[in-house]
């Protein structure tokens, strides 16, 4: 097995196979192309009915407090739990986010030992080649390269990006859950959607808002955890003593902690064009 880092663009991706446009991440660890989905590997997902998130409270970006991080990342973890893959039944997909206690932890994949999915805000950039300068945030998620498992996901939100981070927003500013609720779907398996109004489109404009699943999202997370499907919930993230592979939302280093045979992908939120699977914050031009 061999270790691979990849950063894959934000961007749009059309489902070969269908009219919807949700794309899913797969153990190929690659999007060349960010118009289209990866035609190679298996799709990778949560095996467990569900998996936790953990605060990194340690870093704040500006104008950020502590109770709006929290708010955000949890209004970005309902919008995902409430959607329904059946309009007449209501029937939910078989996995869901859980937030536990913040906790000072480093972001990466420790083989030997407990994992936690960190959500942090990231105090430097652009000091590898993972974190460009327009990435507004980041998701790397670890997978079995053969499985396509999921094993860890970490999101980084950048601090000192181009367009400021807001709570409500704004004009001129990146609406912290439109990227938050962006980067949770790459935690749960999605890729970037072709669809200009899903949550899952690689792009945002300053103040704009997508902060809920539209058809075309929930057409994917329902792909991806099919209702009924029997599997027991444990939100805390055990010992894996897999092989491995990941794939994020926005490019971060690979971690010194990922051993060979993990896969670590990158897809970014980015902040003006759409770069390797990166979530953009652009300029409006009107």
């Amino acid at each position: 097995m061999t270790r691979s880092a990849l950063a894959l663009a934000l961007a749009l991706a059309v489902s070969p196979s269908s009219a919807l446009a949700y794309c899913r991440t797969t153990t190929s660890a690659a999007q060349p192309d960010p118009t289209r989905c990866p035609t190679v590997g298996e799709p990778v997902a949560w095996a467990t009915g569900c998996t936790s998130l953990r605060i990194n409270p340690t870093v704040l970006a500006p104008g950020i407090s502590l109770a709006q991080f929290h708010s955000a990342v949890e209004d970005s973890i309902q919008a995902w739990k409430v959607v329904a893959c059946n309009a007449t039944t209501r029937a939910a997909p078989s996995f869901e986010l859980v937030l536990l206690p913040d906790a000072d932890l480093d972001v990466g994949y420790e083989q030997n030992g407990a994992n936690s999915n960190v959500v942090t805000f990231r105090a430097t950039w652009e000091n590898d080649a993972y974190h460009p300068s327009n990435a507004a945030a980041i998701t790397v998620v670890t997978f079995g390269s053969r499985t396509g498992a999921i094993l860890d996901a970490d999101t980084e939100f950048n601090v000192v990006g181009r367009y400021p981070f807001s709570y409500d927003g704004g004009p001129a500013t990146t609406d912290l859950r439109t990227v938050a609720t962006h980067e949770f779907g790459h935690t749960q398996g999605l890729a970037h959607s072709a669809d200009r109004a899903a949550v899952m489109w690689y792009t945002a404009g300053q103040g704009e808002r997508r902060r809920t699943p539209n058809a075309d999202d929930v057409a994917g997370i329902c792909a991806v955890y099919p209702p009924g499907r029997a599997v027991r919930c444990d939100p805390e993230l055990r010992e894996q003593a897999l092989e491995g592979g990941g794939a994020t939302c926005t490019a971060s280093r690979p971690s010194t902690r990922r051993p060979a045979g993990v896969v670590s992908v990158v897809a970014a939120a980015v902040v003006a064009a759409a770069i390797a699977r990166r979530f953009v914050a652009r300029r409006r031009t009107s």
